[in-house]
């Protein structure tokens, strides 16, 4: 079976586009920044490229690379418009519209904690993981553990 990149692209536009924004409405609701929610935009993001674009290259996995950093950037500032907009009785929408995003940075430096770098490494991990799927032709690694109980 071939794998169609294009669907690829736009499974991981889907899924940083979906992630990002359930990142922002569950930071907004509790009112804290949760790095897992990280994790989760990359593993959706790496789902729906491997099942909208069935491709077992790399070339996959890097579509889900770049669109998980897509997606937890999206996020992360997408989280700082929506406290924006709840400390100073707005709407998000009349927020994100007027947002000056030359200022994305600056949002980003302000919310930024140094675990940050961890959950977005486990989230580029899982997007790269979960991308692509196994090519049938390879074979299937086995573990250690898993050799010496087949020799026994």
């Amino acid at each position: 079976m071939k794998g169609n990149i294009v669907l690829a692209i736009a499974g991981g536009a889907i899924g940083a586009v979906l992630g990002a924004a359930i990142w922002t409405m569950v930071t907004v609701y509790t009112g804290y920044q949760i790095g897992y929610m990280a994790i989760g935009v990359g593993a959706l993001i790496g789902f729906l490229i491997r099942l909208m674009g069935r491709g077992h290259t790399t070339a996959y996995s890097m579509i889900g690379v770049g669109f998980a950093i897509l997606g937890c950037v999206a996020g992360n500032v997408l989280s700082g418009i929506g406290f924006v907009a709840k400390e100073n009785g707005l709407g998000f929408l009349n927020t994100y519209l007027h947002f000056n995003y030359a200022a994305s940075y600056d949002v980003l430096v302000a919310m930024f904690s140094p675990i940050d770098i961890l959950f977005y490494a486990i989230a580029i991990r899982a997007a790269y993981t979960y991308s692509k799927i196994r090519d049938p032709q390879l074979p299937v690694e086995t573990s250690q553990a898993e050799s010496f109980l087949r020799e026994r």
